[in-house]
């Protein structure tokens, strides 16, 4: 009788609730489907342009893109920061017309976006102190192009940009005092960095790979002296139709490479530069002839594969901040220790090294070597942890 009574009670609790359920509406919140955000107001909108041009966007802000393919011309004429999602999923797309991003202000940073068919992919007109980094520009007449009169100084910087198949990569016309470092300009149809009537500008860590005329610098009256390297300590830009050799043993070139008239790069790289944000402070870079994937920092020590023809001989040369990993190093490849030379550009905030071994796949780890005592503590332990596990297995055994 009770389990009767308790069954009754069930049932018609399950009834109260599914009439209950019918009659009130659940409160379930549509997501926000517009895909433009701006960061500093909380607006969202449907277009680029329609969130640049919005009243309420001011100097200063920051406006993000979500993941999609925009086909869109884009002005920039306010003072913002302009980030995509993720520069191989965000797409500006020019639909073959005009300069795809155009900005027309000071202050402007451009990161996180693929840049595409145009006649220019992004055109800084007469804007000082912009970054445009870490983009993918490709398939436009000139990739990225800043112009500025010579009067005003430039003082952008173009950083960890992939630009390819254009008809000229980077063009500087008029520009004075732009930084162009760690981008890779590959196989541009005409050139892949043009300047003209511009001086006083920076290259070094850029891969220059396989541009029908790799730089060209051009000015009526003479030579527009530019720098094409960042000193012996971290060096210039990796060309890949450099034929000069590296008998110091140090990732860089023993012959100069001329790029014109009083514009010279004094130490190409022999391989190509690669950086790595291992932490959110800290980078890591490397000169290397390998291919490098899956580099990681641990907290203790770094790691990473490289890859080359079987029988060549590959190296590194590899640059971190001492904080990262501080005192004597060893370096492993396939877990066995190869000599390395510590470089004397390293000092108390960064340390260069240099090694060498034979390609094929090899995993690489770079660690802070064990002090003799605490090695030797370490081994103990080992030991008599091992010795522990086998005594508690044995008795396991005896038991059964």
């Amino acid at each position: 009788m009770r389990g009767k009574l308790l069954f009754v009670l069930f049932l018609l609790l399950s009834m109260s609730c599914l009439s209950f359920a019918r009659f009130v509406k659940p409160d379930v919140k549509a997501p926000n489907s517009l895909p433009i955000h701006n960061l500093s107001t909380g607006l969202n909108y449907s277009t680029i342009q329609d969130g640049i041009n919005a009243n309420e966007t001011l100097n200063g802000q920051t406006i993000f893109v979500d993941a999609g393919t925009y086909y869109e011309i884009v002005v920039v004429n306010k003072s913002i920061s302009l980030i995509g999602a993720n520069s191989a999923s965000t797409i500006i797309d020019g639909n073959g017309t005009g300069n795809v991003v155009e900005t027309t202000v000071n202050g402007v940073t451009l990161s996180g976006f693929t840049v595409r068919n145009g006649g220019t992919g992004v055109y800084l007109d007469g804007a000082v102190d912009c970054n445009i980094s870490d983009n993918q520009v490709t398939n436009d007449l000139y990739g990225i192009y800043v112009y500025a009169s010579v009067s005003s100084p430039t003082f952008s910087v173009i950083a960890g940009n992939d630009i390819a198949n254009c008809n000229i990569g980077i063009s500087l016309d008029e520009a004075y005092n732009t930084t162009i470092t760690a981008n890779t300009i590959a196989n541009n149809t005409d050139q892949g960095i043009h300047s003209q009537f511009s001086e006083g500008n920076t290259y070094f860590h850029n891969n220059i790979i396989n541009n029908t005329l790799q730089a060209y610098n051009w000015g009526e009256s003479g030579a527009w002296p530019n720098t094409w390297d960042n000193g012996n300590s971290s060096g210039g830009n990796f060309w890949s139709d450099y034929n000069g050799n590296n008998t110091n043993s140090d990732g860089f070139g023993n012959i100069p490479y001329n790029v014109g008239p009083e514009n010279i790069d004094h130490y190409p790289l022999m391989g190509m530069f690669n950086s790595f944000n291992v932490t959110s402070q800290y980078s890591v870079e490397t000169v290397c002839n390998s291919t490098i994937s899956d580099f990681q920092f641990n907290g203790t020590a770094l790691l990473f594969n490289v890859n080359g023809e079987n029988g060549t001989t590959g190296f590194c040369r590899v640059s971190f901040p001492t904080t990262l990993i501080n005192g004597t190093l060893t370096v492993f490849v396939n877990q066995t220790e190869v000599p390395y030379t510590l470089l004397p550009e390293s000092n108390s905030t960064e340390s260069y090294l240099y090694f060498t071994y034979s390609h094929s796949t090899e995993r690489v780890t770079i660690a802070p070597e064990f002090p003799e005592p605490l090695a030797f503590a370490l081994s103990v332990f080992v030991i008599l942890l091992t010795i522990t596990i086998y005594k508690k297995k044995h008795k396991k055994m005896l038991a059964i």
